[in-house]
């Protein structure tokens, strides 16, 4: 019942529109729209459109793409937030910096499993980081049964024990993608990461399910001494 009072719906207000089919039309009607809105050509970066659609007499439109996409804008919020950074390139450099970052912020090596880096960098004055992947990539942690997705730019503000403002980041939650805000180790005794979303929901899930296989097999050799 709902769905097909869904699809109704759907049909009522698209009743009498304009519609066009195809990447080369769909992205010349985008273009004449935004024009003719009073809005720069590339605030909706939409990619292999399938169908665009117009309602002129509610204002109604619609576009569809043949698959979700990310876009990252570059703008002077961006260059700002970005000014007097420590910026290194390429795989090897990069993966150097995360690690010693984690490191340096209380966080097990194996928490941002990120793939192909390209640029990271850091603003030291405001905690403000980045990290850029040659693609998106997504990780299944197995210690903590998630399924993670990586975008192609991960940013962050950090202090000790916390990474905050994140974006870029989801989390597998049943059938839907859940943006993944803030990471914090709020007590490096408990031995527990927290996650939370932007609606404020969070969860935990040990130290030990984001460890790199070294950490690992120190974390069990302390474990195993302490106990003699």
């Amino acid at each position: 019942m709902a769905s097909n009072s869904i699809t109704s719906r759907d049909q009522d207000e698209r009743a009498g529109a304009e519609i066009v089919h195809g990447p080369e039309e769909c992205y010349r009607h985008s273009i004449d729209l935004l024009e003719e809105l009073g809005f720069p050509k590339g605030v909706l970066p939409l990619q292999d459109l399938e169908e665009c659609g117009r309602v002129r007499e509610t204002g109604f439109v619609w576009m569809k793409q043949k698959a979700p996409y990310e876009h990252f804008f570059v703008g002077s919020n961006t260059r700002d937030e970005r000014a007097g950074a420590e910026i290194v390139h390429g795989p090897e450099e990069c993966y150097r910096h995360s690690i010693d970052l984690l490191e340096e912020l209380g966080f097990p090596k194996g928490v941002l499993p990120l793939q192909d880096l390209e640029e990271c960098g850091r603003v030291r004055e405001t905690g403000f980081v980045w990290m850029k992947q040659k693609a998106p990539y997504e990780h299944f942690f197995v210690g903590s049964n998630t399924r993670v997705s990586y975008s192609l730019e991960v940013t962050a503000y950090v202090e000790k024990f916390k990474m905050k403002k994140m974006t870029g980041i989801k989390s597998k939650q049943v059938f839907l993608w859940v943006p993944i805000t803030e990471m914090s180790i709020d007590d490096p005794a408990s031995k527990k990461i927290y996650f939370k979303t932007p609606m404020g929901i969070g969860k935990s899930f040990p130290v030990t399910a984001f460890m790199s296989e070294e950490e690992k097999q120190k974390y069990l050799e302390e474990k195993a001494n302490s106990t003699k």
